[in-house]
Formats: structure tokens, sequence, C-alpha cells
């Protein structure tokens, strides 16, 4: 299609933007309205971590320098010592039916498999919600089966199709870098997702040391910064661009 999406992390100022994606039914389209929410409740999330965690995080999808949406993940435990990814895609009303949801998972897909250790990354949608099973499917996802009365919306509960793919299914680029500032994050496709080390805040009573040792074991995912330490504009050979 000749379109190009980016990922990138969520400033201060996308917050407002992404809080009226989900306070509004129209904005949040048939399958992901499920009332009003605390609007606050990410502008303190990402005060606390940018949106960016061990758990889970928020990135925004550009087209060009547009917002079109925002992708997430959040673990999922298969194990007493394992975990997967579980990832989800929102659109703006404007953006949907282009394509942008399927590149923007693709491309999230292998960011993640490129600085975690998973093996498995999953995806669940409503069974009547067609469209994003053919994006899931574009994406490389395959179709598991039903979990049925899986989610309560509109009065009633739900079937939803999960979808997943595995590290082995997809192909990965060949690439290391040091940390440092300013530093360029393969994202397993062509270019990278920027990101800039700081300094971290030790606890009141925790040794120097003991914190760093602590800082150096966090899964790699985590180096992508606060974005408050970001230029309101994308760095130079900044986030990875796919071409559809």
């Amino acid at each position: 299609m000749g379109d190009l999406v980016t990922l990138r992390p969520v400033t201060e100022d996308d917050l407002a933007w992404l809080a009226s994606l989900r306070n509004s039914p129209a904005a949040s389209g048939l399958h992901e309205w499920h009332g009003w929410t605390d609007p606050q409740r990410r502008r303190r999330q990402w005060a606390e971590s940018g949106l960016l965690g061990d758990d889970g995080g928020t990135l925004i999808v550009l087209h060009d320098t547009d917002r079109v949406g925002h992708v997430s993940w959040r673990k999922v435990r298969t194990g007493p010592t394992a975990f997967g990814w579980a990832i989800a895609v929102g659109l703006a009303p404007d953006f949907r039916g282009r394509g942008y949801g399927s590149e923007a998972q693709r491309l999230l897909v292998r960011y993640l498999f490129a600085h975690t250790q998973v093996n498995r990354i999953e995806a669940t949608t409503e069974i009547t919600n067609v469209a994003e099973q053919r994006a899931l499917e574009k994406a490389g996802f395959t179709r598991e089966g039903i979990l049925r009365g899986t989610t309560f919306r509109q009065g009633r509960w739900h079937d939803h199709v999960i979808y997943s793919v595995l590290r082995d299914e997809v192909k990965l680029m060949d690439a290391t870098a040091e940390d440092g500032a300013g530093e360029q994050v393969p994202n397993g496709d062509s270019g990278a997702l920027p990101r800039r080390r700081v300094p971290q805040r030790r606890g009141r009573n925790e040794p120097a040391a003991a914190k760093a040792a602590k800082n150096s074991a966090t899964m790699s995912h985590r180096a992508l910064s606060r974005p408050t330490d970001w230029a309101s504009t994308p760095m130079a050979g900044g986030p990875a661009r796919l071409a559809k």
C-alpha cells in the first residue's frame, strides 16, 4: 500500500488524546466501549513509569506525523517460570480500515521478540470483530480457537477468538548495540526505536551498588526511557518504519 507506520513511547501531550479515545463510545467503537473510566488513571501511570514497565506497556502508533492509535502489551503467565505477552491495538475512528492496525501489531510483535525472551505472543478479539481477526491474520497470527463467554459488554457476555504467534514463526534482524545515550534499539525490521538512558533514583535505604545490580537485571524493553526525556519530534534515524 506504500503507507508507513511508526511506534514511539507516549508523551505527556498524548495523554488527553488517549483519554478521548477511551472515554467516548463513538471513538472506542462497537467492540471496545466498556463504559467510562477514570480519565486521570493513565496520567498517573504515565507519571510513574512512562507507560513502560516489566509487566507491559503502551506505545503510540503514527502514520507519518499523525497519531492514528496505540498498541499495548501485558504479561500473561504460562507456567511457574514462564510468561508470554498479550497485545492489543486501538485506532482513532478516522484511521480504521487502512491497514494501520495490522502493521502496528506486526511491528510490536517483532519488537517484543527482539527485546524480551518470551516464546509466545497472543491476542484476542470478539468473535464478531471480523476486521481485527483479519488484521491479526495479516500480521502473522494463527487462529487457535474460541474463548466462550469471556468478555462482558453491553449487558451480556461475549465470545472471543484467540490468536497467537511463536518466536520461531517470526524472522528477526540480527543486530547488537552497546548501551549509551541516544542508543538506537533494533526493532526486528528496518530501523529502530530510539532510547535514552537516564540516571536512576535510589531508594532511601537501598545502597547504590544494590540498586545498580537490580537495574541491570530488568528486561531490555524497559530501556525505553520516560517520554519526558525525549524531544517532542522523532530523533534522527528514529522509530522503525514498515512499508506496507
